[in-house]
């Protein structure tokens, strides 16, 4: 069990680390939320059927709800 506490810890703190990252470059580039928001609904738009109940879609779905972003 110990383990696993150690694995989902280390992959919380890779997850915090992409996560900086990733505002860092959006702070960089000066890409707004509302950019994002937007270039997430053209992507949905041009998933295929397939893709609909993939991972992406979820994921996308939910940038454009506002979770995740802050």
């Amino acid at each position: 069990m110990q383990d696993l506490e150690n694995r989902i810890r280390q992959l919380e703190i890779e997850k915090l680390g992409l996560q900086f990252i990733v505002e860092l470059l959006l702070n960089k580039l000066d890409i707004s939320t509302d950019e994002m928001r937007s270039f997430a609904q053209k992507c949905l738009t041009e998933l295929s059927k397939e893709e609909k109940e993939s991972d992406m879609y979820l994921y996308l779905s939910g940038l454009i709800k506002g979770e995740d972003i802050d």
